[in-house]
């Protein structure tokens, strides 16, 4: 699905990359992502279910259009 149609239906898209699996498209709800990102900060480690499994993620890099945002 495109970026831009994800944004407008309240998703934010991103990738996950790690060694032990191949790099996977995701996307998670604004709303949980603004407050993931207000109650842990940038830096925190989250778990995700990905392929029936809980895996730890960190956040390495956000990006914002400094025209919209």
């Amino acid at each position: 699905m495109k970026a831009n149609r994800l944004r407008r239906q309240g998703y934010i898209p991103g990738i996950v990359y790690g060694n032990e699996y191949e790099d996977t498209p995701i996307m998670i709800e604004n709303k949980s992502l603004n407050r993931l990102l207000r109650e842990a900060g940038h830096n925190a480690f989250f778990e995700i279910a990905m392929e029936n499994e809980i895996k730890p993620v960190r956040i390495r890099e956000i990006q914002r259009d400094p025209v919209t945002k």
